[in-house]
């Protein structure tokens, strides 16, 4: 072999069997549910489908408790992002 020419990678296939694969691709399309979820807002939320049962009731009560405090949608973005920001967070250090 000449120094000009490289070595080829040696290439293992990868085995995987029929029930292995349609896992993957169920996981794969329930994960990218809920990004589609998460980007777009719709009337028929199948927020509880997606996310476990009492997600969209939880959400619900959200909502309520800042109405009841009347703020502005401003604000209330503010709080839902800094919520947000608090989780993500505290997701490094314990399980809600």
């Amino acid at each position: 072999m000449s120094k000009k020419q490289k070595k080829e990678p040696v290439k293992t296939p990868v085995k995987i069997d029929k029930e292995s694969a349609i896992k993957s691709l169920g996981s794969f399309h329930q994960s990218q549910k809920k990004l589609d979820y998460l980007k777009k807002f719709e009337e028929e939320n199948p927020v509880d489908d997606l996310f476990g049962e009492g997600t969209k009731e939880l959400g619900d009560k959200v909502i309520s408790l800042m109405k009841k405090g009347d703020i502005t949608y401003e604000q209330a973005y503010a709080c839902l992002q800094y919520v947000y920001n608090k989780l993500k967070f505290e997701s490094n250090f314990l399980k809600i």
